[in-house]
C-alpha cells in the first residue's frame, strides 16, 4: 500500500478554514514583495535617523558653547567684583 499524498481536502478546510488556505496560497507570492518594500522602508527609516542624529549633535554642540559663553561671563563678572571688594577692603 502507497501513502497517501495529497491530503483530504475536507480535513484541510476544518483545519484551516478558508482564511487560512488563502494565506497558504497567497504568502509564498506576498513574501517576495513585503521583503523588497521592507527593505526599501528599513533603509529610509536608517537614513531618517542617522539625519536626526546628526542634527541633534549640532544642537547639542550649539547648547554647550552657549553654556561656556554663559560660564565665562559669569566667571568675568565674578572677577570683576571680587576685584572690587578687595579695593573697598584695603
Amino acid at each position: 500500500m502507497l501513502p497517501k499524498v495529497v491530503p483530504n481536502l475536507e480535513s484541510v478546510v476544518e483545519d484551516f478554514g478558508i482564511p487560512g488556505i488563502v494565506a497558504i496560497v497567497i504568502l509564498p507570492l506576498a513574501i517576495p514583495v513585503v521583503a523588497r518594500f521592507g527593505k526599501s522602508l528599513t533603509k529610509t527609516t536608517i537614513k531618517g535617523g542617522i539625519i536626526l542624529y546628526e542634527k541633534s549633535q549640532r544642537a547639542i554642540a550649539a547648547v554647550g558653547e552657549n553654556f561656556a559663553d554663559i560660564v565665562a561671563e559669569a566667571k568675568a563678572e565674578l572677577a570683576v567684583t571680587d576685584s572690587t571688594r578687595l579695593r573697598r577692603i584695603r
